[in-house]
């Protein structure tokens, strides 16, 4: 599948993949799997801020390498652009703008 599609949204609407993608479900971050638990969520909070993060999606198996920043459009300030929201369960829901 090419990076930019000319119809993006219907591409998202219509394609099954990413159906299956858009429904609620458990991701984890998979970087550092041999390390402690406080230090991964660090390692994932300081990857997510320089703008990347590796997450497989685990009902589907789907693994992802995202990239939030790309340099050239936003600098190096566009981690502000970054929240993270901390759930009592140990979740962490991402706010991004992604497109």
């Amino acid at each position: 599948m090419p990076r930019v599609v000319p119809d993006q949204r219907s591409k998202f609407e219509n394609e099954e993949f990413f159906r299956k993608l858009s429904r609620e479900c458990e991701i984890k971050y998979t970087g550092f799997r041999d390390r402690p638990h406080e230090e991964r969520q660090a390692r994932f909070q300081n990857a997510c801020r320089d703008g990347r993060s590796e997450v497989a999606f685990v009902a589907t198996g789907t693994n992802l390498s995202l990239q939030f920043f790309p340099a050239n459009l936003h600098g190096d300030q566009s981690w502000q652009n970054l929240s993270f929201q901390h759930q009592m369960d140990s979740k962490t829901s991402l706010f991004s703008h992604v497109l």
